[in-house]
């Protein structure tokens, strides 16, 4: 997205991944940084959604793990 349009971008996608703030109760997933690798090898840093609290305990006692945890080769 171009620089005037980030901030809009991550409206649409907290939206998406029903995330309302940092340590908001309601959140479903959590918006945090973390450095990404891209194609060439180069690193960035990039805003990834984790599961909020509630949500990653019911995935740990009933969700099925992802053999290598690439859910795109599944």
């Amino acid at each position: 997205a171009a620089p005037g349009e980030y901030a809009e971008l991550l409206v649409a996608l907290d939206l998406l991944e029903e995330y309302a703030g940092p340590g908001r109760p309601g959140n479903v997933y959590d918006r945090v940084a973390r450095e990404a690798v891209r194609p060439d090898g180069g690193r960035v840093r990039a805003w990834v959604y984790l599961a909020a609290a509630p949500l990653a305990r019911r995935l740990a006692q009933t969700g099925t793990e992802i053999p290598g945890g690439d859910w795109l080769r599944r």
